[in-house]
């Protein structure tokens, strides 16, 4: 009878054993549909955060990239502006320059001119 007993509380045990370990199977596999619907959420999450920060990195490039264009321009237009100040400049040397190559040249006549008039007195 004890023996009996034992076999049939060896045989109850079993089976909770396949119970629990059932249990434990159906518990593990809903973790882990969890698990996975979590990472699917990060991922989907994570994704949109990429998108969003691309989109916003997008809108820096063109802001910096005008801003970029908008000096390049203005230096354009001053080195435009330098370049012809200095040309009518450079223009003005020309024009001093000959005017007073012009006045050396008189002034050395002159004093030829001054220097023979004198030898001929």
């Amino acid at each position: 009878e004890r023996i009996a007993a034992e076999e049939a509380l060896q045989a109850k045990l079993a089976q909770l054993d396949k119970l629990h370990a059932g249990q434990l199977a159906e518990v593990r596999a809903a973790h882990e549909r969890e698990i996975e619907q979590h990472q699917a959420a990060l991922t989907s999450e994570t994704g949109a955060a990429l998108s969003e920060a691309r989109r916003a990195a997008a809108r820096e490039l063109e802001r910096v990239t005008a801003q970029h264009n908008t000096a390049v321009e203005q230096l354009t237009e001053q080195l435009a502006a330098a370049t012809g100040a200095a040309s009518r400049a450079r223009e003005r040397l020309d024009t001093v320059e000959t005017e007073l190559t012009i006045a050396v040249a008189e002034r050395d006549n002159l004093a030829t001119r001054r220097s023979e008039e004198e030898r001929l007195r």
